[in-house]
């Protein structure tokens, strides 16, 4: 049998498993990240985008901004951010010279979207708030940008701030509420009270902001299914735009994971019942919901642009800040620093703060769309004709791929698409890995074999 098709389900297996418990290794990005290069010559990154735009951006190009700051750690909480904020002035400084940098390089290159998160976004005071989106405006071609949307942490956010955001095109705020049950925010050190989190949210439709997200997360410390019901229940009074509800993940980056934490069968249990019942209170409060996808809408098309894009249309991303990945179709996929001084320092130097890199071709594209596509569901062979410019018959090794795993009846292939039979996301991640480029399953079997 052809070495492609070994049995390689426990090394693909144990290979997701590491990846997802430390989530700045998780499989989000094809390639994975943790075999992205450091030490790349970020010249030519800059080269690629100035001498390419238009193949490089003849898609929908978004923007990523990170604001790296929050006020506290949530013990769920497994994304990269900084406590000080006394450094807020000297990051956002540095963060006008990185929208300099890339003003150069994309020579006036309309944004499509843009989406604000963090850490912390509403984090920052009036005054930054509003320098930063003037800023933003200024060096930035944002003129025909669809969408701008903001994360905010409710307990940081007011009305004053609410308008700034209105005034300077805002036009969709994911309110990151994660629950509302009082035992349940002291359990995982989050501050924040009910009343004001009406409040903000009754201010932001107030605003003319219409297009409001609202996070819960299932499976916190304390919680109960009740507790989620209750939370769930109110929030769809509100009938916000679109409603996400996370699984909490305890990766090893949380503080749960850290003071030797672990989910037993029980929460396991308790998890899956409180999706089951967010399915249903979906359902019967009229919002759009496919199974196994964590976000309902009360109308379609209320997504996160620049993310849609992204995963929909495999387009191009600029990402500002540390911590940020960018994507350029066809050429690079990048990220930035996460050491703050090292950050601040590149971009005082005039060096876009690249910290690790990989290049891309047209076949590690297409195995990226194919492996977000499957987890969604199903792929269309006529998008990935319009996409890649040859139809998915024409790229052999990928197709031999699909076909084995439609053996192991993983896949049913059609004449017009490929759907994915798949029942969880493990599943997914496993087998996915068979349809990954030669190089990159090689450092996969490298990686597992050197961390045995």
């Amino acid at each position: 049998m052809n070495e492609h098709f070994n049995n390689h389900d426990h090394t693909f297996a144990e290979f997701a498993r590491r990846m997802n418990r430390d989530s700045r290794k998780a499989m989000i990005d094809y390639p994975p990240f943790v075999f992205w290069d450091s030490g790349i010559d970020q010249a030519k990154i800059q080269a690629d985008i100035k001498a390419r735009p238009d193949s490089i951006f003849n898609k929908l190009l978004g923007l990523y901004i990170h604001i790296p700051f929050c006020s506290e750690r949530c013990s769920f909480c497994r994304y990269p951010f900084y406590i000080d904020t006394k450094r807020t002035d000297d990051f956002l400084e540095a963060l006008y010279g990185e929208m300099d940098l890339y003003a150069g390089l994309l020579d006036h290159a309309p944004l499509r979207s843009v989406m604000i998160g963090g850490g912390t976004p509403s984090i920052l005071d009036e005054r930054q708030l509003k320098e930063f989106l003037e800023n933003l405006h200024q060096k930035l071609n944002l003129k025909n940008a669809l969408q701008i949307s903001f994360e905010a942490h409710p307990a940081s956010l007011n009305e004053r701030k609410i308008r700034i955001l209105r005034d300077l095109g805002v036009n969709r705020i994911s309110l990151g509420i994660q629950s509302m049950d009082p035992d349940v925010l002291r359990t995982v050190n989050r501050t924040q009270e009910k009343d004001h989190i009406k409040n903000m949210h009754a201010a932001i439709r107030a605003a003319g902001i219409d297009n409001i997200q609202i996070d819960l997360i299932t499976g916190l410390p304390g919680q109960s299914v009740e507790s989620f019901v209750a939370d769930l229940t109110e929030v769809l009074s509100w009938k916000p735009a679109s409603i996400t509800v996370y699984e909490f993940i305890p990766s090893s980056l949380t503080s749960f994971y850290r003071m030797g934490n672990r989910f037993s069968d029980a929460d396991l249990k308790r998890i899956a019942e409180m999706a089951a019942r967010a399915a249903e209170l979906f359902s019967l409060a009229g919002y759009l919901h496919k199974p196994g996808n964590s976000t309902a809408m009360l109308k379609p098309g209320v997504y996160t642009l620049g993310v849609t894009d992204a995963f929909k249309f495999n387009s191009s991303f600029i990402g500002l800040g540390p911590f940020s990945h960018s994507h350029l179709t066809g050429s690079w996929r990048y990220a930035n620093s996460g050491n703050l001084n090292e950050y601040i320092q590149s971009v005082k130097k005039g060096r876009l703060p690249v910290e690790r890199g990989i290049r891309l071709d047209m076949t590690k594209e297409l195995v990226s769309y194919l492996f977000n596509q499957l987890w969604k569901g199903a792929v269309s062979k006529r998008a990935v004709e319009m996409l890649y410019d040859a139809p998915l018959d024409s790229f052999t090794p990928i197709l031999e791929r699909l076909r084995y795993l439609e053996s192991r009846g993983k896949l049913l292939i059609r004449e017009h698409y490929i759907k994915s039979l798949m029942a969880s996301q493990e599943e997914w991640l496993t087998y996915c890995q068979y349809l990954f480029c030669d190089d990159i399953r090689q450092r996969i079997f490298n990686f597992i074999k050197e961390n045995e």
